[in-house]
Order: structure tokens, then C-alpha cells, then sequence
């Protein structure tokens, strides 16, 4: 009954009139402790059906009030960009026969951009666009081996905010102690916990309330886009819903993952002399010459090439 006056479709926050609110109250109190359900529905009907009208008025009222008091928080409407891949590729990219941007960081753009969960369907349609338009291959960079489109590369992500005449404390607070990223997450309490602590710098006295951490959430949805975060070091939950695109300076937000990939070691088959070593068999295949799958053949078997053994270490 009260889904559809849903604030935030990830948390338990109703806007709905004072009168509606108690009437819903007192029906569930009355359904907990009525022994004959079926009574009930008539009732709740009733309730529905005579105080959504007033209820439609009463957000559209408060909606009113809010644009007025508080001109910050103006959210664009809501769009279904999930199939504008023309209109992504024009905001938030620029093409050129040189450039190159790995997938996976492409997608998590795209998130950013339609606001939406990119879904495995919609990732199909993407790169079914891409493949119109533009080659795939392979680069190393970073030393690790990624899959790339090439021709386009992603424009920087960058923040503004919506009155330069009446920057709001939070929109400073993210210019002096945040990161903008297409890869970069925070979780709400993570930003909470930071922004208070940066207020506290000029106010000890600095309380952040319930409706000002509303308003920060509603910004921050509108700016960049919500979604699941890594664990926080300053929470128990076991699994946090926070931004995606924005970061504290000091970390990416990502979770840490320790790589599995085995050392490899050139030798002299003769000798037994070491002539060099790599962090992994990507980069080994890479810089001696050899194909990454001989490579790991020469390893399996021990087979001498050019008086070379090499061996995982």
C-alpha cells in the first residue's frame, strides 16, 4: 500500500499527508490484532481509495514548497536512457582512430550515464552498436591485458554543481575532499561520516540530519547514479547501497583484490642462470615475443627453447 509513495526505492522513506499516515498506522495495528482478516479489507480499501486524492494533493504541494525553499535540490526528471547509446556515445565520449577505452570501464560509464543497471541485455545491445561502428582488440596497460574498443575513448567525468552564485557545504565538500571516476564508489555512510567530520572542522557543534542526508542522497543520485558498494570499514552491514562515479581523494572505493597470477622465471637451460623474471605469463608473453599459449606450453612441458626454460616460481 505504501510502495508507490516510495522517497527512495532503496530505503524505507514514505512521502505521504500526516492524516493518511496515521490512518495506516491504525489499520495495521487493527489487522495485527483482528482474528478475522477478511473483515479488514473493506476498511483498507476505503482508506486507499478516499485519502489517495488527498495524498496526490498533499505531494504535490509539498513538491511545490520544496522546489521553492530549496532551489539546490532540483532533480532533473526521470528519463529511460537505457537504450540511448547514440546520446551516450556523443556526452560522454569522443572518437578518434587513435583512441582506445577498455569494456569494462565502458560499461560502468554507461551505468552512470542511463542511470541504470546495466542488465545483460542491455549490454548486448551495446555492443551491438559498438560493433556497428567500431573495431575491438586488445591493449596492455597498466600491465594487465584488457579488451578495448577502438576509435572513441571516454571524456573525464567531471562535477559541477548547480548554482556557482550558491554553492551548497556539500557541494564544496566533494570539490575539496572527493574524486570523480567512472570506476570510483562511496557509500553513503562513508560520505556522511566524511562530510561531517569536514564540517566539524569550522562547526563542533555540526549535526547532520535526517532531511539534510535526504537531500545529499537526492543530489548525489541526480549528479552521478546509486547502487551496491563494497563493504565499509565503518559498517557491519553486509552489503551497503551508496554512488557510483564518486570516492573520498584517499581511495577508489573499490574492494581490494589480491592478483593470483604466478611469477615467471627465464633460465638458461644450460647454465641454470636466472636472465629474467615477470609478475605474470601475460606480461611474460609480451615482452619476450612468445605466444602467450607456446608460452604456457614451454612451462607445462619443460621445453627448451632458444636455450630457455622458463617456470612459474
Amino acid at each position: 500500500m505504501l510502495d508507490k509513495f516510495r522517497e527512495n526505492k532503496m530505503q524505507e522513506w514514505f512521502n505521504v499527508g500526516l492524516d493518511f499516515a496515521k490512518q495506516t498506522v491504525s489499520a495495521i495495528i487493527a489487522f495485527s490484532d483482528s482474528k478475522n482478516i477478511e473483515s479488514l479489507i473493506p476498511a483498507m480499501n476505503t482508506i486507499i481509495n478516499t485519502t489517495n486524492n488527498e495524498t496526490k494533493i498533499t505531494n504535490e504541494n509539498t513538491t511545490a514548497e520544496m522546489k521553492i525553499n530549496n532551489t539546490t535540490n532540483n532533480t532533473n526528471p526521470i528519463i529511460d536512457k537505457s537504450n540511448d547509446f547514440q546520446g551516450f556515445l556523443d556526452t560522454f565520449c569522443e572518437t578518434d582512430p587513435n583512441f582506445f577505452t577498455a569494456k569494462e570501464e565502458l560499461t560502468r560509464a554507461f551505468r552512470i550515464y542511463s542511470k541504470r543497471t546495466v542488465e545483460k541485455n542491455i549490454k548486448e545491445n551495446l555492443n551491438i552498436f559498438l560493433q556497428n561502428k567500431f573495431r575491438s582488440g586488445v591493449e596492455f596497460y597498466e600491465n594487465i591485458r584488457r579488451n578495448v574498443w577502438r576509435g572513441f575513448r571516454l571524456r573525464p567525468l567531471t562535477f559541477s554543481v548547480n548554482n556557482p552564485d550558491d554553492i551548497q557545504d556539500y557541494e564544496q565538500f566533494i570539490f575539496d575532499k572527493c574524486q570523480v571516476n567512472y570506476l570510483n564508489r562511496i557509500s553513503y555512510v562513508d560520505f556522511f561520516e566524511a562530510f561531517v567530520l569536514y564540517k566539524k572542522e569550522t562547526d563542533p557543534n555540526y549535526i547532520l540530519t535526517n532531511p539534510i542526508k535526504q537531500q545529499i542522497q537526492t543530489y548525489l543520485t541526480d549528479k552521478f547514479t546509486n547502487g551496491r558498494v563494497h563493504l565499509s570499514d565503518h559498517s557491519k552491514a553486509k552489503h551497503l547501497f551508496g554512488v557510483l562515479g564518486l570516492s573520498l581523494q584517499n581511495t577508489s572505493g573499490l574492494k581490494q583484490s589480491k592478483r593470483t597470477c604466478k611469477n615467471v622465471l627465464q633460465l638458461n637451460s644450460e647454465t641454470n642462470e636466472c636472465i629474467n623474471t615477470w609478475e605474470s605469463l601475460t606480461i611474460a608473453a609480451k615482452e619476450s615475443g612468445i605466444p602467450r599459449s607456446t608460452l604456457a606450453t614451454l612451462i607445462k612441458f619443460q621445453t627448451i627453447k632458444n636455450n630457455c626454460t622458463f617456470k612459474y616460481i
